[in-house]
């Protein structure tokens, strides 16, 4: 009979925390580790387009002076 990956997982963390390896963590706690992974991505992004504004505006400037 086949698992679902769900039913795996299940089993594997009940193993684990059997184990004491694993903690469930709660919501609050979830959030709190999300809204930062959110403002570090926020951060990247806008890091990312201004290289990426700074990168076309050189390429325009190689372009119009040749």
């Amino acid at each position: 009979m086949t698992k679902s990956i769900k039913e795996y997982y299940e089993l594997l963390i009940k193993e684990l925390k059997a184990e004491a390896e694993v903690t469930i963590v709660d919501e609050a706690t979830t959030k709190i580790i999300f809204d930062g992974i959110e403002e570090d991505l926020e951060g990247y992004r806008f890091e990312n387009q201004q290289r990426i504004k700074d990168s076309s505006e050189d390429i325009s400037n190689v372009v119009f002076t040749s």
